[in-house]
């Protein structure tokens, strides 16, 4: 909840839905154990995936659920013995590092035959890392993959090869191009060179590179793009023409899904919802949103005396200062004060006035 924050990365209960959208068409795994890094992302990721599968795969049984200590472990066997012993048929995960590497060995190396539901999997080190334990079993969410196979990806990704032929050089990250085209188009539509005008702009972004578009959601300032899911495999096996650092590993592509198949709204309680048909009732709170903040942040940047922008708490639980002596804080927690109301009020409504369900 910030005014001045763009998230150009899908965040974790996007990538999470869009990685168990196979998982849900997959009716031959029928018990699936959870486990993750004791910290708020880890946490994050087991407390929505307990609960999407609840509502998606009710059939399917969660045999274990299990936070570890982030970067501590050394030893996954354990672990990896209590997944085997749970007989769980799928591991869903968001590890990564060496507690993602040394998990999936682990489970290897005491004869484990489920599938690794990851959100890093293709992360750099990880496949080289992972080697023959990750063959058939790993499976990644991104934004793109090497392998995506379409005209513009393969023209992309030659063209940063050649320049950066180095294996240890391969971190080509399309989000990443994206995000400077989105600022380079914002500073060209920007009224005038100030930061509130630059931020209005962005929230209005459309940009296209090889052949992946992305959109500002100005509601949550989110970026709404593509999203695929790989499988790891070895480089040419069908699909994996590209390898990841020349590890001889790549990743398959074998899901995907547009920015309107996986598009989600902020509740005013933080929590995410998939948006049920009612976008032209978005649309109409955002522009209210928008131009109720317009006019709120010219008068709080042209007024020499800027204790007029309503001093209120973000719903992030942290309560602003006056504006006169943190500007900055208080026009974000004003912003988000409306934002909290405008799209609690999107999120409790449908297009005939009665409550979403």
């Amino acid at each position: 909840c910030n005014f001045w924050h763009f998230r150009f990365d899908a965040h974790a209960d996007m990538r999470l839905r869009a990685l168990l959208s196979v998982l849900r068409s997959d009716r031959d795994v029928s018990r699936a154990y959870l486990i993750g890094q004791d910290y708020s992302f880890g946490q994050s990721v087991l407390r929505e995936a307990r609960r999407w599968l609840s509502e998606q795969r009710p059939d399917l049984a969660i045999v274990g659920e299990e936070l570890h200590p982030l970067g501590r472990v050394k030893d996954f066997l354990p672990y990896a013995q209590k997944i085997k012993a749970s007989g769980a048929q799928a591991v869903i995960t968001g590890n990564w590092g060496n507690d993602l590497t040394l998990l999936v060995k682990a489970a290897r190396e005491i004869g484990f035959e489920g599938k690794f539901y990851t959100f890093y999997g293709n992360a750099l080190g990880v496949p080289a890392a992972l080697g023959e334990a990750g063959v058939g079993r790993v499976m990644a969410v991104a934004d793109w993959l090497p392998n995506m196979g379409t005209p513009e990806s393969e023209r992309i990704l030659g063209a940063f090869r050649q320049r950066f032929p180095k294996p240890n050089d391969d971190y080509l990250q399309l989000r990443m191009q994206l995000m400077m085209e989105a600022l380079a188009q914002a500073m060209g539509r920007a009224r005038a060179a100030t930061t509130v005008d630059l931020v209005l702009a962005l929230e209005s972004v459309d940009v296209t590179l090889a052949g992946q578009r992305g959109q500002m959601r100005a509601a949550d300032h989110q970026f709404q793009q593509p999203l695929v899911v790989g499988l790891m495999d070895r480089v040419g096996t069908p699909g994996v023409k590209y390898d990841v650092e020349g590890s001889g590993y790549g990743f398959r592509v074998i899901r995907r899904l547009s920015a309107e198949q996986r598009q989600q709204l902020l509740d005013a309680r933080g929590a995410w919802l998939i948006v049920r048909g009612d976008e032209h009732l978005v649309q109409e709170i955002v522009a209210e949103l928008r131009a109720e903040l317009r006019t709120e942040l010219r008068t709080a940047t042209s007024s020499p005396d800027r204790g007029g922008v309503r001093k209120s708490k973000c719903t992030t639980g942290s309560t602003s200062r006056s504006a006169k002596s943190a500007p900055h804080s208080s026009r974000n927690s004003a912003w988000c004060w409306r934002h909290s109301a405008h799209v609690a009020r999107c999120a409790s409504t449908s297009r005939d006035g009665s409550p979403v369900a």
